[in-house]
């Protein structure tokens, strides 16, 4: 196992370097297939007036651990695709540095991840092309889609570009690949992103033999500027500028240049079963036809992960930072660190449904993972790095009801039984109940977990040219329940929540890992309820919070979201979709952010700031005619009506007013 692990540590990076290169072959040839067989088709149909079979499609998404599939929609959906073009988040709210692809976090407790292993990824995890968010496909035609969105003039576009291409080979085989790229280069000072992610997937599906693969890289690259040098160049520019009041954003200074964040990641990813079973003989009509029960599955899954991350500062930091501990000879900083992971999970399924006395499903699980870091010693020369390895053998279970028609369920557990993690403990649950009342369908949900968390190497031990920190931090617990009753029929959902968390982790003031020993209690709700009127349509989506030490956790008490359009059909082909919608947070001391370490931080007590309480109002249009989309977005139309206090981020101001669009085509012919 560790002799597999070293070999795939040593090759990934030549391994994912060919790939890239393999990929822009294939894309390129790809789409000079799509639009050559496009044309062909249009010939065909023409001269001998015959139709395309009809398209159907499928796409499920699965879960890490076990490779348990669950069904997701395919992204074609005419509704909001202006959201793509934001920051923001749709619905929920983000927090991030004001530019499309920049580190972000959500300003919804229940909605931000647990920290990961590679601590520096965090902030960076929705950008992450993953097997955690890969969608596999089973499609009748090859399809293709293509997505360009743009904002702003050339020295200020946003641009951000999409492909995916995916195609079966039989019933049972599907290939596919995606490639994304952003390119903001923001409308403030040293904030540009680069980002290039591309990834492979492929799936197969017998009655006996199931398997998903995914192969992924990403590369992120992010310049930062540590914020606006004051804040009064935003809330109050009269005052700088000498009463005129006439001020460009690439005109405030900002705190750094010449700095770079970047991340590498490359992962893949195996999942696959093998089914024992029994064929069962089935008539309908006058067809005799013989359909596979499966009983038992033997489960496998393989993840490989690995994460390089450089901090650079071409320029003098020092003045930005606290602390100064390595002398290389010039004024700035390289700072680095490497993460590897190789985690293998074997588990034994009974199935639910095989006879009618199998109400259930029951699988039991072993998983084994070895880590190793590879960090800069605490010596005034950053050539040195120390390596350390761990490993981390767990055991589980999993009760689950899935195809029950009034109630299903699922029950987890799992324990760390050998190394860095023994004594880790996971008991989660999930109750979901489908009835009618009345005519109409009524759903619950209630989930939760008791959770205690090995805190993550990183916390514990790390080495840099401006933080430095070796530690030895108690495990966390956190104890979370959450209910929503949701009426789909009337658009309607309320739902709540209660955690408590103690020996709560978090980055202080300073950007150190902290503990807080005491509890924590976190009370969150959810309204959500959309309206319609013939063609007038209201979203809504109302969030409230309560922290009981908001200043470990602070959140905004109040979190809007409304969405006031028109939908309608044009000539019967062309689907209109045009309006305008609001965010709103209420002001609350937001984290701070440090770009050494990417991280999300508090707010030092003596130069606080509050944020929010600005309504961001964006106006757009959608239309989708066959399988094109398009939107045109004037982003933060209300610049300069509503106050000036636009934030996203402590000294990190959104953009300006801006016109942005982006049209999305489906090849499936």
């Amino acid at each position: 196992m560790k002799v597999l692990y070293l070999f795939l540590n040593a090759s990934f990076r030549t391994f994912a370097l060919l790939m890239k290169k393999l990929y822009f072959i294939l894309i390129s040839g790809l789409l000079s297939i799509s639009v050559f067989a496009q044309n062909r088709s249009k010939e065909t149909s023409s001269s001998t007036h015959q139709t395309l079979p009809p398209m159907s499609i499928y796409s499920w998404k699965v879960t890490p651990k076990l490779g348990t599939e669950y069904r997701v929609n395919v992204d074609t959906v005419p509704l909001d695709f202006q959201e793509s073009s934001t920051g923001e988040g749709y619905r929920s709210p983000r927090g991030y540095l004001g530019n499309l692809g920049s580190p972000s976090y959500s300003r919804i407790f229940f909605y931000q991840n647990d920290i990961p292993r590679f601590i520096f990824a965090r902030a960076y995890e929705p950008l992450l092309l993953s097997p955690e968010n890969a969608s596999f496909f089973n499609t009748t035609i090859p399809l293709m889609n293509i997505s360009y969105l743009s904002g702003g003039s050339k020295a200020f576009a946003e641009d951000h570009f999409k492909v995916l291409f995916t195609a079966n080979h039989g019933k049972r085989l599907n290939v596919g690949g995606t490639f994304e790229q952003y390119r903001p280069n923001g409308f403030y000072n040293d904030q540009s992103v680069k980002h290039d992610n591309y990834s492979f997937f492929g799936s197969y599906s017998s009655d006996k033999y199931v398997l998903q693969a995914y192969l992924g890289n990403n590369n992120l690259s992010q310049q930062e500027n540590g914020g606006i040098t004051e804040d009064k160049y935003i809330t109050d520019p009269t005052s700088i500028t000498s009463g005129s009041g006439v001020l460009t954003t690439n005109s405030i200074p900002t705190k750094l240049d010449k700095t770079w964040n970047r991340l590498n990641h490359g992962t893949f990813f195996l999942t696959h079963r093998y089914n024992l079973g029994f064929y069962k003989k089935e008539q309908k009509d006058t067809v005799e036809t013989e359909r596979f029960i499966p009983v038992t599955s033997f489960i496998h899954t393989l993840e490989y992960n690995k994460f390089f991350r450089r901090y650079i500062a071409k320029s003098s930091d020092t003045a930005f930072y606290s602390n100064t501990y390595m002398k290389n000879g010039y004024s700035g900083t390289n700072d680095s660190t490497n993460y590897t992971s190789f985690r293998n999970t074997f588990a034994v399924s009974l199935l639910e449904g095989f006879n009618k006395y199998a109400l259930f499903g029951l699988t039991a699980y072993i998983q084994n993972e070895i880590r190793q870091y590879r960090i800069q010693r605490p010596v005034a020369d950053s050539s040195y790095y120390d390596k350390r390895t761990e490993q981390s053998t767990f055991l589980g279970a999993e009760l689950s009801r899935r195809n029950g028609k009034t109630i299903n369920y699922n029950a987890n557990a799992e324990i760390g039984v050998l190394g860095a993690d023994l004594g880790q403990m996971t008991l989660s649950g999930q109750l979901f109940t489908n009835v009618n009342i009345l005519g109409k369908t009524v759903q619950f949900i209630a989930n939760g977990y008791i959770k205690n968390v090995t805190p993550a190497y990183y916390l514990n031990h790390y080495f840099s040219n401006h933080f430095k920190w070796d530690q030895s931090l108690q495990d966390e617990r956190r104890v979370r329940m959450e209910g929503e009753l949701a009426l789909p029929e009337e658009h309607f959902s309320l739902k709540g929540g209660v955690e408590n968390l103690q020996n709560h982790i978090y980055f202080n003031s300073q950007a150190l890992p902290q503990q807080e020993g005491n509890n924590i209690q976190v009370l969150s709700g959810c309204l959500s309820k959309d309206f319609q009127w013939g063609k007038l349509h209201l979203d809504n989506e109302i969030y409230g919070q309560l922290s009981s030490n908001q200043k470990i956790i602070p959140l905004p008490a109040l979190s809007l979201y409304h969405n006031l359009y028109l939908k309608t059909k044009i000539a019967g082909v062309l689907t209109l979709q045009t309006g305008f919608d609001v965010r709103y947070f209420s002001e609350y001391y937001a984290p701070d952010y440090c770009p050494a370490l990417s991280q999300f931080i508090l707010q030092s007590d003596k130069d606080k700031v509050l944020i929010g309480g600005y309504p961001l109002i964006n106006a757009y249009a959608n239309l989708q005619l066959k399988r094109t989309r398009f939107f045109i977005n004037y982003y933060h139309a209300n610049e300069g009506m509503t106050g000036t206090n636009y934030f996203s981020t402590p000294h990190y101001p959104i953009n300006p007013r801006v016109m942005k669009i982006g049209i999305s085509w489906n090849f499936n012919n």
